[in-house]
């Protein structure tokens, strides 16, 4: 079983509340970290990938990150489905990034 770290209580309200509470919200990233299995360059990886998911003006809602030998998984809520899109093609040039699992993550 995963033990789930909130970064902040809005990520929880996500998961939730209809998609019109937080309409407007900035993305709120939650990290389901493993704490038996994640290599220390898996949590580096999960770490950059959620600081570069954060650092993006055009993502908005609810995304939870995992990262296992080098593959980045996300599920959760986006606002479009651009921003998934948009999701890859920020984390796909990170060094160590081996896949990125998408098929979780919704609109």
């Amino acid at each position: 079983m995963k033990t789930k770290t909130y970064i902040t209580s809005i990520a929880l309200c996500g998961a939730l509340c209809s998609p019109a509470v937080f309409a407007n919200t900035p993305l709120e990233v939650v990290a389901d970290i493993t704490p038996f299995t994640l290599s220390s360059a898996d949590q580096q990886l999960n770490n950059d990938a959620i600081e570069r998911l954060r650092a993006d003006d055009k993502i908005r809602g609810d995304i939870a990150v995992t990262t296992q030998r080098g593959q980045i998984s996300l599920r959760g809520t986006v606002e479009e489905v651009a921003m998934i899109y948009r999701s890859v093609e920020i984390l796909r040039d990170m060094e160590g990034v081996k896949q990125i699992d998408v098929s979780l993550l919704n609109n």
